[in-house]
């Protein structure tokens, strides 16, 4: 249960993204945000959080094969999980010390990607991201 050195935010979006390119998609993304902030002591701060996110996103495109065209229109659907946490010690006034770790699994289903008519294709990647920084002010 939260205390009142904590601090909870939960955020929520959906918007549109609509790109000028033309060789990019139209995309609805939805993305919500659970993020816990507790101060362990005077200058120790950790950070947890869990994030999902989905894009959903239709195209037609018209590509030259040889002397013909051929046409690729899908919808694309993108899901990605996002957690972490951090740890964040203010050294002193100018110096601070930070030590972070990411996780990111993303899954993408349909689109383009469907010419080669593999039925149910799926292309995933998942990151593991451990960062330790300083930072210095003046």
């Amino acid at each position: 249960m939260p205390r009142r050195i904590d601090t909870v935010n939960l955020t929520a979006a959906r918007h549109l993204s609509d790109p000028e390119t033309p060789f990019a998609r139209n995309q609805v993304v939805t993305d919500v945000r659970l993020q816990w902030d507790h101060e362990l002591r005077r200058n120790v701060f950790l950070r947890a959080y869990a994030e999902y996110g989905e894009s959903a996103s239709q195209s037609s495109m018209t590509v030259p094969t040889g002397s013909a065209t051929a046409s690729l229109e899908g919808s694309r659907l993108q899901k990605q999980i996002h957690f972490g946490g951090s740890v964040f010690w203010n050294i002193d006034r100018h110096v601070r010390a930070s030590l972070t770790y990411n996780y990111v699994n993303n899954a993408t289903s349909g689109g383009n990607v469907n010419y080669l008519n593999i039925p149910g294709r799926l292309s995933t990647f998942t990151s593991n991201t451990i960062l330790l920084g300083f930072s210095f002010s003046g």
